[in-house]
């Protein structure tokens, strides 16, 4: 035998009324105006054939069979909310493939992940770490965390981290004594050759000019390596100086195995931004993980903070 079912919309726009008291409140709730609350109110009455509401100058006042069906009519949105969030949330799951650079899983992602594995256990994180720009429409990669300007085509970008850049040495003293500027003439600097092995990258060139030091000390001269954890590593040890990524070195700073010998900072042109394609951003898999990491994000900017 068929249902003769009410209009589910007048139920409800019927139960948020009820439950407010009030045509405007539910309207507000629903993004819709009063007047189509209203409206949806009177094609419920009429449905059943009986007032469900009594309209006063001051408001409004339930009836005794209003009462009766906003009470069954919100139980049964409850089981309807209910039962598509364990459809949801068994959607939740599979293998979510995410691509980011080598120091970034090895120095702020890969500690965090316990927190996200705990919230979703049946989401099975794959970490590629890689230097290249992987290409999100031809590979096999669902999400990436890009250290950049924040601008990709035909991708869904948003800020994850932005940094501040100082100078980190270790607190050792195989370390050598670095307390002012003049004693990096006898320091050894550390850099990144994650562009050219022969022609290293260094942050120390830029550095050095932006506190009018360039003629102190060469700013290419000294070891250098292809990823940053490495070069931090390299630089706790007791190596030499590197330049220091905020939310990269922290970890290592609140454990005290590296130190900031100045307290100057600049800020960095690049930041990290969480990227997928436009047309997977709703997929649960997806917004399970990027609602995550900017949560995460966040607690590591107050952190720093």
């Amino acid at each position: 035998m068929a249902r003769r079912m009410p209009p589910l919309r007048a139920v409800h726009s019927f139960e948020a009324a009820a439950r407010h008291g009030s045509f405007v409140a539910a309207a507000e709730e629903l993004n819709v105006t009063p007047a189509a609350i209203s409206h949806q109110v009177k094609l419920l009455e009429e449905h059943l054939g009986t007032p469900l509401f009594r309209r006063l100058a001051r408001g409004l006042l339930l009836t005794e069979a209003g009462r009766a069906f906003a009470m069954e009519a919100g139980r049964g949105l409850d089981h309807v909310v209910r039962a598509a969030g364990r459809l949801t949330e068994a959607r939740v799951e599979g293998r979510l493939v995410v691509s980011c650079l080598p120091s970034f899983a090895t120095c702020w992602l890969a500690q965090r992940l316990v927190q996200f594995r705990r919230r979703h256990p049946d989401i099975d994180p794959v970490i590629l770490t890689d230097s290249r720009l992987v290409d999100l429409h031809a590979e096999e990669v669902d999400v990436a965390i890009r250290h950049g300007l924040g601008s990709y085509e035909g991708c869904d970008a948003e800020l994850i981290l932005r940094e501040r850049m100082f100078p980190v040495m270790s607190p050792l003293p195989i370390a050598g004594r670095v307390r002012d500027w003049a004693d990096l003439r006898s320091a050894t600097l550390l850099h990144l050759a994650d562009a050219s092995p022969r022609q290293p990258w260094s942050h120390w060139r830029q550095w050095l000019d932006a506190h009018g030091l360039d003629d102190l000390k060469d700013p290419l001269k000294g070891p250098a390596f292809s990823h940053s954890n490495v070069m931090f590593d390299a630089a706790a040890s007791g190596l030499g100086l590197a330049i220091g990524r905020s939310h990269l070195v922290a970890d290592d700073l609140a454990a005290g195995r590296l130190v900031r010998p100045f307290e100057e900072a600049e800020d960095s042109r690049f930041s990290y931004h969480f990227v997928c394609l436009n047309s997977r951003r709703s997929e649960a898999r997806i917004t399970a993980f990027r609602d995550w990491i900017m949560e995460a994000a966040a607690a590591s900017r107050d952190a720093l903070a």
